[in-house]
């Protein structure tokens, strides 16, 4: 094919004596190969989709396909078929689309929990396992150096040797780090996963503390505990959440996850703080929506930095991966035992 600099590219016409019709929409290519044929074919079956003419209806489910369409054309084939529409259609499509993807991951605070929980289950845990066993070998390495600091004590003038001696270990670059951080040691976990493990982690960090023995507040007389929480009546501060409130109105700040989103859970260690005071590690999270921003504006899109969810309530290493654990049990409790309620997927 040839690169027309001015549009899209021209496919070489067929072969003479092919038995397919071709016509000028065949010959087109837009991005990545795709004609102006297959493109006109995928928005006529999301329009057939999305709108039912028989029932006059439409299929809301579709919205975020609809979305996801009109941001990969003002991404790759805006500027060479100039679509008059496209502009009102993305925005329409992307308000819309706010709304309804979430929504997939459940209605009320306990379906988001619960789905949430059902989906990214085996990564969480996968994530609790890999914080723990930081954790344990980190408290073993300063036991070791405590024991070594005491025999070197009573005998400044030996080696210390044998099963406590000290193990290699990765260790951060000291050429780009400030001075008081050089020491540091580093472990890294890197995760690949989607976009609804992206969603399904962070509904259970944000609603995990959502329990049946949870008291109902001032005014909600009449509901059982159950329903008030399915209502989502709990709308202020709360003493068991995982995540401060000022975290959780930060997370509402964050209309959607694209490309390149990353969750970050971070562990520090205060080694000043008695090995058995919970307070030794903590943990702090950071989010960033990815490659955020709108299309059809130049150099509007750009990966959005993290964002480190604001810390004041300490979220202890213990607190962390007790609640984790909770909403793991919860949901192999509900899988085993059935239905909890009407509302249970």
């Amino acid at each position: 094919s040839e690169k027309n600099n001015n549009g899209p590219r021209r496919s070489q016409p067929p072969p003479a004596g092919a038995n397919k019709s071709y016509d000028v929409a065949d010959l087109i290519e837009c991005h990545d190969g795709e004609t102006l044929r297959l493109l006109h074919q995928r928005w006529k079956k999301l329009h057939e989709d999305i709108y039912n003419k028989k029932s006059e209806s439409f299929d809301i489910s579709k919205i975020p396909d609809v979305y996801d369409c009109t941001k990969y054309d003002a991404i790759h084939n805006y500027r060479n078929l100039h679509f008059n529409e496209l502009e009102a259609l993305y925005q329409t499509a992307r308000c819309l689309s706010e709304f309804v993807a979430p929504s997939e991951y459940g209605m009320t605070r306990i379906q988001r929990l619960d789905i949430g929980a059902k989906i990214c289950r085996n990564l969480l845990d996968k994530i609790v396992r890999d914080i723990e066993s930081s954790i344990k070998e980190s408290m073993r390495q300063q036991e070791a150096e405590q024991r070594r600091t005491a025999e070197a004590e009573l005998a400044s003038d030996s080696d210390v040797e044998g099963e406590d001696a000290e193990q290699p270990t990765l260790r951060l670059n000291k050429a780009y780090l400030e001075d008081e951080l050089s020491d540091k040691q580093i472990k890294t976990r890197l995760y690949f996963t989607s976009e609804s493990h992206i969603h399904s982690t962070l509904n259970v960090l944000r609603y995990c503390h959502y329990t049946d023995s949870e008291i109902l507040p001032p005014g909600a007389e009449g509901f059982s505990t159950l329903d008030q929480t399915e209502l989502g009546l709990h709308a202020g501060p709360n003493k068991n959440e995982l995540l401060s409130h000022a975290s959780q109105l930060a997370m509402n700040e964050i209309p959607e996850f694209d490309y390149l989103s990353q969750i970050v859970f971070k562990v520090y260690e205060d080694r000043k703080v008695p090995i058995s005071d919970a307070r030794r590690f903590r943990v702090h999270v950071g989010i960033s929506p990815g490659v955020a921003g709108n299309p059809l504006e130049e150099g509007a899109r750009e990966c959005k930095p993290l964002m480190w969810l604001p810390g004041d309530k300490e979220l202890t290493s213990a607190t962390f991966i007790r609640k984790l654990r909770e909403c793991s049990s919860r949901n192999m409790s509900s899988l085993s035992d059935g239905p909890r309620h009407k509302h249970a997927l």
